[in-house]
């Protein structure tokens, strides 16, 4: 059974790879050439311009036939804007993409005509060679002074538009129809027609000037838009006079129903006004042809032409809701047939068919009536023209032309009855795309969007059969299928296209097949044989205009055979002479060509041939054979030879190819078994002659001698050897035996000559050879009997049987036929050297032991006959005793059950001869099946008591014998084992530690229950006798807690440790600091490869392994490559790069170890890669391409590709510079590839022993902070760069060394320096007054000021957003790791629904009932009741609603959380009364104004919408937008830190918000500490923490805070007064620094707060967080304490970020403000880098906009992500959309903002607001603003029309001015896309809401909601009643039961009783 299924799998996996191949081949095949471009709109072709034309975004591409590129035009971007509807608007445009939607080629005129989507749709004429622009539509506008832009084509970029050149109304003067699908509804509201004519005639003598449109389209075709018609085709039928133009398209004929008829229209080319216009449904469906909405849409269609008006349309479709399509085709005319028969219907019928009873028409407007006018009569003409009919018409139409419509008769029909088509084809799962058809071989090549092309035959009857071939793609075919350039040497060819490529393809790929009967099997109507060339062809590639097909050179499938002989080819080795070959369907030739015999084989011996024509289907063809010696002998000793005959044509094409045998029935006689049988039985019919001993062939006797011959198959004349019989069927060695044989048909001449001989051969070399002689038979028998003389046999092979066979001769060599030729020789001593091994011997063989009388030891095992004087030994109990030699195991458990192997002579020839078995005195048991005669014996051990030792004795034959070594029982113990878990995939290496490991014989580990069950381990080893170590196995799930047995012998040990399965470890991807797609290093290794995923704590071993493949092979294949094309350049340049960047050559593999980090992250360092070693896969300086293997325990990842880059070469920039403390060090680089395979944190730059720290860096150069230099007069130190594993050595660094008079010269330096600045502050005091003067005069100095302070912000934002990056990715994995803090359900809902109160008593647990309180538990569960009666809560809603005065709004919030609340338990219930309160708030305000429903708020309907969604939404708020919100927290916060942010206004250098930004320049340094906990020992790492010189110190400790507890959710972090942050200062001691001291201004009410520069607090300094103390204790002998505070302030409460200020004294952090009004603040600290200018600081807050742009569009795009639609959103816009359709609300834009209202501004404008909602965080002001300014974008995002802001809007509206238009179109997509989705089930989501309560678990205390719920019945209880006996909204029972339910519910919580009251 396992080898079928080896074999079913091997067959199932040969065949998938044979069709992919195929597949792949049938593409290679097809495709011809390809040109790839993208965002392709339209291809056409012209045969007379010789030209293909691609039009797409932005440019048009002319190319000849194969694709290769000859001119290009660029179209765009242009400067356009879409509310610019005329040419001289005055809008400022901006550069704006062309979609050229439309190419044509006008042949009348030479040239193209493309329409693009610029300027409102315009259209253009251009050169046809070269490309050159002629004319544009929108010119015209300008030439006549138009008001306004007309529309030619659509501009939405989804929008579909098809256009046809036509002739015009007079010669020469073609006109250009052009068919439009509606734009989308955010386009600008310009004119455009569905359908439209246009002048293509430039003069407007004769017709309207170009583009000059004939009719207005939008008028008479209004109702065509209204339906929303998507356009597929347009074609044309017949003359100017006769003709029609018809159009494909899909109409949305019912509002509100998602799905399209298929429409067919046709107008008359005369009629220029469409009232020949007629439309018919069309059909193509299997199953139910009358079904049009909503089930299928046209795709594509193809006209082909048969004359003028004859011809068959193919169109294809795809079913919507089914899962295939199909393709149907319409006669043309029976098309027109039925259009006739429509108009005729209307006109003459009333609408009714054949002035029936059916009505088939109907009409946009009235109804069709009987006109008098439409008749021949001539009267009727002139009546019209009295009756003034026509006076308004310029010219009349003749009436015999009425059916191309009147302006007196009814117009814009529409037929009802549905048209169907006849299927041509069918294809399950499929979408077909695009169609073509060759109508001459009718062949349909259908293309579909899963990227296949399928080849439809439309001969086959069978539709089933059609479809003879697939060509796979691999990409969706889209657009339309255009003919190629004619060409009369190959088949048709046409062009397909991709979203990435032009696919030039041809019809036939006949090439594919390679011989005849494959090319007939493909069915490929196109291909036949090519019988001259000996290829699959097409016709018209295999024969030339002179040649025929009745000269059989190309043979057509299902007509013609393919070229065979019919004849056998069977002749004698000796045959000499010619052969005739009989040959079908071999071509005639003609003069000049000839057929020639090639013999391969044999030296390609060449013979001419002749042919003679025998029919019209055969031909014999002559040719000579090979001579005797020429044919070759038979290599396998077979009787034939087949040599291989081709017959060429004209010397070099094989025509047919044979094998001809030739056979030799000589070969017999040298046989030795059964040469005349076998030479009578062969299949040539040879015949024997016994008297030469020969085979010959039947044509070779003599016929005088015929007679003496044996004739084929008479095998019973042979002579051969009859029987056997001999004293004995066996023969032993070195004993005289004879042979005796019987013989049939033995010549009498046999004895008389060299007589009879009998041969053996037994061994190699030796040969037996012994006379014969023959006794004949009785008189008349043939049967004679040869006695062979006795002979003493024997051979050296250490063999107990050895077969031979007996050769008989007689006159020396002629051999007699012996069939059983077989006989036994043995030999007993060959294998059998003790007495117990001889007697086991069969009894036939009749073998006993021979031995010396008074030997004990010797003997032999011989035959009796051979014994001679010594004993015969033949019963087993007379053998010697046996002995004991070893045994193994020599140890075993207690327990027993090991197996003991015991070893030894003479222990038995049998089992049963060994009678007990001992094992240190217990018991063994013997196991018979392992028993090995004489030499082991296997027990089983028994169980002992407690640990022992003992002989092994062994009792056989009644005789005892004991081993010499001791068996010792032990008892094993487990102590532990290690690791203690592991991936499911196994493969971890367990390690079992103890003692007495080494005993016992089998061992096993199990895993999981022990005692039978379970998984063993793999690779068990026993290192010592103290442990063993073992490999798990691989499971199936993962689990926990399994038990760990040792099983020695069966017996188990429980390891007292558990091991669990964990699942196996996924790789989600894979970083490295630069944080790009592309993985990158230097060839010099050590770059840490960031692998992050899950389940990496339960790997044992990981490991990094670089696969680099060599140069070799690459080489070679690029040669190959090379000369394959050296004469065809490749335009596919997919294709080429697809061959570079394959891995081939000689891998070179380097393997490292890799760190796991934690569960979520694995750490890797890249390994070290020599050129020189690795064989590149590209030469020195090339990228070296390489694959990434992680190997984990037994599990291995691809990680994908990874880049080496030559390692970077450093210089110091200026080496001889004397360097300066805190200054900059400039190091030049060469090939860094910054951001690539480095990044600034990665290069270590070390000084000596101290790291300079880098700071700023560019492509070739980097600039790092130099450290303060060591104490010691040492200046020199080594500067070396390390990156990963390579180390550089630069020059060293020079010190400025000190000057020695510190008093003195630098006092003098101090005081020159200051006396110069004060001078040039006067200078520049008065420069800067006069300036102030020409400020007008200056502009360009002034400009060139604001230019600099612009490019430091960029500065300052491009590090900012640099740093950000690196700081964010580690956050990401700290995300990963931790996860994103969200709160739990309850704590969610408390804060959403109660945001006043937060802790509301009814969102806890619910608590027990006491027995007391029953009957409030009675009353509550009514009450309960009463609310789940939806009669009642509605009543109830309204009558509170209704309350205008008394009822607040927040009566209303408290009221709808009270209910939902009370309804939680059952969301269906909630969500329908939530459904029945919107739809009643909608109704009730309609004919108010519907803008503002859900937009105030201000409603219980309202309030429980809001919290419907925050229950629905928060699976999908957890699981997919949270990450997003959270990041965008953490970036704000992050970027914040980054710059000074004043403690006391909280105004910041880093904000979204003006009113929070901080406008002046602060100066401030960067300070790196060290910060240890309580928690850390002296050998922890301590905590590097990230602050600024300006900071307060409370702002410090939130930073060391955020750091030291950034795994911990804010709500479990201590309070920062809990805190103390103690500076370490060395030797000098510790100092708590306070939060709150300041220093006071002299003469000033300021007191400034001190920032931790205050306190000398330097660079790398150390400082401790601990739990703050009683009373603050500083060391006393700090040094150098002039500008410390007093560490003795009075109050020291923590500073908030927002500081009060006491009394009259003003406190400042950074900035002085005096009051709200003061424009003017002063700054503490110096500004020296520019001239202060507040509102240039305004960049800031672009900056700060960059730098959070991508989080913030994460964000955005995670809300209105298409891809992952939440079901309630789905659910609550399609109830809006049921309800606005059943109000008849056709206003898009009041369905936009109810659904805006509804959603993003109501539930997720809250979350952006108050993310601590959701979040355990902290929400400080100076992230709040930022938010704030986040969710006023997304709230205009969400706005139906977009507000552009002026340079009067508020700098917050400006600043995301540019990307709301982006936004609005990403919520306008995402309502679409909502609308076009299927609705959502009721089930489904009722299912929905169930998993959000079981995930939730939930309980509130509803008994506490009802409780706070009843006041407000209580309260309007009579009000209530009132509305409950009007019994207008509902029935009379309903209310009824309310009304009797609410006055049980009133007594029972008043009064304690269910008494109804009065």
């Amino acid at each position: 059974m396992k080898v079928y299924l080896l074999l079913f799998l091997e067959v199932t996996i040969l065949c998938l790879s044979t069709s992919k191949d195929l597949k792949a081949k049938a593409r290679r095949y097809h495709v011809l050439n390809s040109y790839a471009l993208s965002n392709i709109t339209s291809i056409s072709a012209s045969e007379e311009a010789d030209s293909v034309y691609i039009a797409s975004v932005n440019r048009i591409d002319r190319l000849d036939k194969n694709l290769k590129r000859l001119d290009e035009a660029i179209t765009g971007p242009q400067n356009d804007s879409a509310d610019c509807t005329a040419p001289w608007c005055g809008v400022e445009g901006e550069r704006v993409d062309n979609i050229n939607k439309l190419l044509l080629v006008d042949h009348v005129k030479s040239r193209i005509i493309v329409c693009g989507s610029l300027y409102q749709g315009s259209c253009e004429t251009r050169d046809w060679k070269t490309l050159e622009k002629i004319y544009n539509s929108k010119d015209r506008f300008l030439e006549e002074n138009k008001p306004a832009l007309r529309k030619m084509v659509c501009v939405s970029p989804d929008c579909n538009a098809v256009g046809l050149i036509g002739q015009g109304f007079t010669v020469g003067s073609p006109v250009l129809y052009i068919a439009n699908s509606q734009d989308d509804v955010n386009a600008p509201h310009t004119t455009i027609s569905a359908l439209g004519i246009y002048s293509l005639n430039h003069s407007g003598k004769n017709e309207n000037s170009l583009f000059g449109q004939t009719i207005d389209g939008n008028s008479v075709m209004d109702d065509i838009n209204q339906n929303k018609p998507i356009f597929q085709y347009i074609f044309e039928t017949g003359d100017f006079d006769t003709g029609h133009i018809y159009f494909l398209f899909n109409s949305q004929q019912v509002p509100y129903v998602k799905g399209y008829v298929n429409k067919i229209a046709r107008i008359c080319k005369r009629d220029s006004s469409f009232f020949s216009y007629v439309e018919m449904p069309l059909a193509c469906d299997p199953d139910n042809p009358d079904v049009t909405i909503g089930e299928r849409i046209i795709t594509n269609a193809y006209f082909a032409h048969r004359g003028v008006h004859n011809g068959t349309l193919y169109v294809t479709y795809n079913f919507l809701k089914k899962e295939y399509s199909t393709a149907c085709d319409y006669d043309i005319k029976v098309l027109d047939r039925l259009f006739e028969e429509t108009l005729e219907s209307c006109w003459t019928c009333g609408g009714y068919l054949n002035c029936g009873s059916e009505k088939i028409v109907e009409l946009v407007e009235g109804e069709c009536q009987i006109s008098r006018y439409l008749t021949d009569d001539a009267n009727v003409t002139q009546e019209l023209l009295n009756e003034n009919y026509l006076s308004f018409f310029p010219s009349f139409v003749p009436t015999t032309s009425v059916w191309c419509g009147t302006a007196y008769a009814a117009s814009k029909i529409k037929r009802t009855k549905i048209i169907d088509g006849n299927i041509i084809y069918q294809e399950q799962n499929s979408n077909f795309s695009n169609i073509i058809v060759d109508d001459n071989q009718k062949v349909a090549f259908i293309g579909s969007l899963e990227g296949q092309l399928l080849k439809i035959n439309l001969k086959e009857i069978n539709k089933e059969n059609r479809k003879y071939a697939t060509v796979d793609i691999g990409e969706p075919l889209i657009g339309n299928l255009v003919w190629g350039i004619r060409d009369a040497s190959h088949p048709p060819r046409f062009y397909a296209q991709t979203a990435k490529e032009v696919l030039h393809m041809t019809t036939a790929a006949c090439k594919m097949y390679k011989d005849c009967q494959s090319c007939f099997a493909s069915s490929d109507v196109y291909c036949g044989w090519c019988t001259l060339k000996n290829k699959c062809l097409a016709r018209e590639e295999c024969l030339s205009d002179a040649e025929t097909e009745m000269a059989r050179r190309w043979l057509k499938p299902g007509k013609d055979t393919c070229i065979r002989n019919q004849n056998k080819l069977v002749f004698q080795r000796s045959h000499n002479g010619p052969i005739d070959i009989l040959i079908s369907n071999l071509p005639q030739l003609n003069e000049g060509e000839s057929y020639l015999c090639v013999y391969e084989g044999v030296g390609n011996i060449s013979k001419p041939a002749t042919t003679d024509v025998i029919d019209a289907n055969s031909t014999r063809l002559t040719c000579d054979v090979p001579s005797p010696t020429q044919i070759p002998m038979s290599s396998d000793g077979s009787d034939f030879v087949e040599v291989p005959l081709k017959i060429l044509y004209n010397n070099n094409v094989d025509i047919l190819t044979k094998s001809v045998t030739f056979y030799d029935c000589e070969q017999y006689a040298t046989r030795t078994d059964r040469p005349c049988y076998d030479c009578l039985k062969s299949k040539w019919n040879c015949s024997w002659s016994v008297a030469q001993h020969r085979c010959v062939s039947p044509s070779s006797i003599d016929n005088g001698t015929r007679d003496t011959w044996i004739e084929h198959d008479q095998t019973d004349e042979c002579p051969h050897v009859q029987d056997t019989f001999h004293p004995h069927p066996l023969i032993p060695v070195r004993y005289p035996t004879n042979i005796i044989l019987k013989v049939v048909n033995m010549p009498p001449m046999a004895d008389s000559r060299n007589g009879i001989n009998c041969n053996f051969e037994l061994d190699k070399g030796h040969t037996f050879n012994s006379r014969g002689t023959i006794q004949p038979g009785a008189a008349g028998e043939s049967t004679s009997t040869v006695l062979c003389s006795k002979t003493s046999f024997g051979y050296d092979a250490k063999k107990t049987l050895l077969q031979s066979k007996l050769t008989l001769t007689w006159d020396t060599d002629k051999t007699v036929d012996f069939k059983e030729n077989e006989f036994t020789f043995y030999k007993c001593s060959a294998t059998r050297d003790d007495c117990s091994k001889c007697l086991s011997a069969d009894a036939q063989y009749r073998c006993g032991w021979c031995q010396n009388p008074g030997e004990s030891n010797g003997g032999q095992c011989q035959i009796p006959e051979l014994c001679n004087n010594r004993t015969f030994i033949s019963e087993s109990r007379k053998c010697p005793v046996h002995e004991i030699t070893s045994f193994t195991p020599s140890s075993g458990p207690i327990e027993g059950g090991t197996e003991v192997e015991i070893f030894g002579k003479n222990m038995g020839a049998t089992s049963s001869e060994v009678s007990e078995i001992e094992v240190a005195d217990t018991k063994c048991t013997l196991i018979p099946e392992k028993f090995v005669t004489s030499t082991k014996i296997v027990c089983r051990t028994g169980k002992v008591v407690k640990e022992t030792q003992g002989l092994v004795s062994v009792q056989v034959r009644n005789i005892k014998q004991t081993s010499k070594n001791m068996y010792k029982y032990k008892k094993p113990d487990v102590t532990t084992v290690e690791p203690l878990l592991g991936p499911q995939a196994g493969g971890t290496k367990l390690t079992v530690r103890g003692s007495n490991f080494n005993i016992g014989g089998s061992k096993r580990i199990t895993i999981d229950h022990g005692f039978g069950a379970g998984v063993d381990c793999n690779d068990l080893s026993v290192v010592n006798d103290s442990m063993i170590t073992c490999l798990t196995a691989e499971v199936t799930n993962a689990k926990d807690d399994l038990q760990l047995s040792l099983v020695i012998d069966g017996n188990y040990y429980l390891i007292p440790k558990l091991f669990s399965y964990k699942p196996n470890p996924q790789v989600k991807e894979v970083k490295t600091l630069s944080n790009s797609g592309h993985l990158t290093s230097y060839v010099g290794g050590g770059r840490k490869l960031f692998i992050y995923g899950s389940s990496f704590k339960s790997v044992q071993k990981s490991t990094l392994t670089v696969t680099v493949f060599g140069l070799d092979r690459t080489t070679r294949r690029k040669r190959r490559l090379a000369r394959r094309n050296k004469n065809r350049k490749k335009s596919n340049k997919k294709r080429r790069r697809s061959v570079e960047d394959v891995f081939v050559g000689t891998p070179t593999n380097f393997t490292v170890n890799c760190k796991v980090e934690n569960d979520t992250m694995l750490i890797c360092e890249t390994p070290q890669v020599k050129r020189n070693v690795s064989a590149t896969n590209g030469t020195a300086g090339e990228p070296l391409k390489a694959l990434l293997t992680l190997k984990m325990d037994s599990e291995e990842i691809k990680l994908g590709n990874l880049t080496y880059l030559d390692n970077p070469d450093f210089s110091a920039a200026e080496p001889d510079r004397q360097q300066v403390e805190q200054g900059y060090l400039k190091i030049d680089a060469d090939n860094l590839a910054y951001s690539k395979a480095v990044t600034q944190d990665e290069i270590v730059v070390l000084i000596g022993e101290q790291r300079c720290f880098v700071e700023t860096i560019k492509e070739n150069q980097f600039l790092c902070v130099i450290p303060k230099k060591p104490e010691g007069d040492q200046l020199k130190y080594d500067l070396k760069i390390s990156i990963g594993t390579t180390t550089w050595k630069l020059e060293p660094v020079l010190y400025r060394p000190p000057n020695i008079d510190e008093n003195g010269t630098i006092t003098k330096v101090i005081v020159i320096v200051v006396v110069l600045v004060v001078v040039l502050l006067v200078v520049f005091g008065i420069i800067w007054r006069k300036r102030q003067k020409r400020y007008k005069a200056n502009k360009d100095d002034f400009k060139n000021a604001i230019e600099n302070l612009e490019q430091s912000v960029r500065a300052d934002f491009r590090k900012a957003f640099a740093e950000l990056s690196i700081e964010m990715s580690d956050l990401t994995a700290d995300v990963i790791d931790t996860g994103i803090p969200c709160l739990d359900y309850r704590t969610y809902v408390t804060n959403l629904f109660f945001p006043s109160v937060r802790d509301h008593i009814c969102m806890r647990r619910p608590s027990e009932q006491p027995e007391a309180d029953s009957d409030g538990s009675k009353a509550h569960k009514q009450f309960l009741d009463l609310l789940m009666n939806p009669t009642f809560l509605f009543v109830f809603v309204r009558t509170l609603e209704e309350q205008r005065q008394s009822f607040t709004n927040r009566d209303k919030a408290h009221v709808a959380s009270l209910l939902t609340v009370a309804l939680h338990h059952d969301l269906k219930y909630f969500t329908q009364t939530v459904k029945e309160l919107v739809k009643n708030l909608i109704e009730r305000n309609l004919e108010k104004n519907p803008k503002l429903i859900f937009r105030r708020n201000d409603s219980i309907a309202d309030r429980c919408l809001s919290n419907w969604l925050y229950i629905t939404l928060y699976p999908y708020l957890r699981k997919n937008v949270g990450k997003m919100i959270f990041m965008l927290l953490k970036a704000i916060k992050q970027q914040v830190s980054k710059g000074p942010l004043d403690a006391v206004s909280g105004k910041a250098r880093y904000t979204l918000s003006d009113d929070r930004l901080l406008k002046e320049d602060i100066q401030y340094h960067n300070l790196t500490l060290f910060v240890k906990t309580q928690e850390e020992g002296d050998d922890d790492e301590p905590s590097i923490v990230k602050v600024l010189t300006c900071d307060s110190v409370a702002q410090v400790k939130e930073k060391v805070m955020d750091v030291i507890y950034k795994r911990l959710p804010f709500s479990q972090r201590p309070r920062a007064d809990q805190l103390d942050l103690e500076w370490h200062h060395g030797r000098s001691g510790q100092l708590v620094l306070p939060i709150d001291n300041t220093i006071s201004e002299t003469n000033s009410r300021w007191s400034r707060l001190y920032t931790i520069s205050d306190y000398k607090v330097d660079n790398n300094a150390t400082l401790a967080l601990k739990q703050r103390e009683q009373e603050h204790q500083s060391s006393s002998d700090i040094q150098d304490t002039s500008a410390a505070p007093s560490v003795h302030s009075a109050d020291t409460s923590a500073l908030t970020p927002m500081l009060p200020e006491e009394n009259s004294t003003r406190l400042y952090h950074l900035v002085k403000s005096t009051d709200e009004t003061e424009q003017n603040r002063q700054s503490s600290i110096n500004r020296d880098r520019h001239k202060y200018i507040p509102d240039l600081y305004l960049l800031r807050l672009l900056n700060m906009k960059g730098i959070l742009q991508n989080y913030v569009h994460a964000v955005i795009n995670s809300i209105f992500d298409e891809t992952s639609i939440p079901l309630p959103v789905k659910y609550l816009f399609s109830f809006l959309d049921e309800i606005a359709a059943k109000h008849e609300i056709t206003d898009p834009n009041i369905l936009h903002l109810w659904k805006t209202n509804s959603l993003p501004c109501r539930f997720w404008v809250t979350i952006l607001k108050n993310p601590e909602f959701v979040f355990d965080i902290e929400k400080p002001d100076t992230i709040g603003s930022s938010m704030t300014v986040i969710t006023q974008t997304f709230i205009d995002a969400c706005a139906v029309v977009e507000q552009r802001p002026t340079k009067d809007s508020p700098i917050n509206k400006q600043l995301y001015a540019k990307e709301i238009p982006t936004y609005m179109r990403m919520v306008q997509d995402y309502y679409k896309k909502i609308k076009e989705d299927p609705a959502v089930h009721e089930m489904e989501m009722n299912s929905f809401l169930d998993n959000i309560q079981q995930e939730a678990a939930c309980d509130f205390d509803v008994n506490t909601a009802l409780q706070e719920l009843w006041p407000w019945v209580n309260k309007y209880y009579d009000e209530i009643m009132e509305k409950m006996d009007d019994d207008d909204p509902y029935t009379s029972y309903q209310m009824s039961d309310a009304k009797q339910l609410l006055m049980q519910t009133y007594n029972l919580m008043e009064h304690g009783s269910n008494t109804e009251s009065s």
